[in-house]
């Protein structure tokens, strides 16, 4: 639950936010969230930009792959 708060919190904030204001934000310990944010960190669920941690896909920003076309593909039939 602490994890996916702290997600949600981040999506919401894309420029990034500083432990200590995610912390002021949840009403968590600011020592438990900081603790969090190195294991989020260290599992690649978000993004630490020195001390600005981030969401890796912000609100606004599409991860839907089907839109990327393969420019490597010409139409090649086998």
């Amino acid at each position: 639950e602490e994890r996916k708060a702290i997600l949600e919190l981040l999506r919401l904030h894309p420029e990034g936010l500083k432990p200590k204001e995610i912390s002021d934000l949840l009403d968590k310990k600011s020592g438990t969230v900081r603790k969090l944010l190195l294991t989020m960190t260290a599992s690649l669920q978000i993004i630490n930009d020195n001390g600005n941690y981030k969401h890796p896909s912000p609100i606004g920003i599409s991860t839907n792959i089907s839109s990327i076309s393969n420019s490597g593909n010409n139409g090649n039939n086998i």
